[in-house]
């Protein structure tokens, strides 16, 4: 992981999440799913012994769009990455 020896910086946090952003959105964009419209979601945030909530809702057609999550914890740090596809009808 980009991430897995990283400490928390703030001022880094912002560059970490568009490029971690930008990397999915691309292996995404791989996969040649041409009808989708990707949205991606990055959140880094400072492990300070806090509990966090992280929630997302979504409108669209789930028989056609989809949504897929993962999680990275260090000692220092937590990130969460969502994907979103949505179907894009011509």
């Amino acid at each position: 992981s980009r991430l897995a020896n990283q400490t928390y910086q703030s001022d880094q946090s912002s560059s970490w999440t568009r490029e971690i952003s930008d990397e999915v959105k691309n292996r995404i964009k791989q996969l040649k799913l041409n009808r989708y419209k990707v949205v991606v979601q990055t959140l880094i945030g400072e492990k300070r012994g806090q509990g966090v909530r992280f929630g997302t809702r979504s409108f669209w057609d789930p028989n056609t769009d989809f949504a897929a999550s993962e999680t990275f914890s260090n000692e220092n740090l937590f990130a969460v990455v969502v994907a979103y596809g949505v179907w894009t009808y011509y």
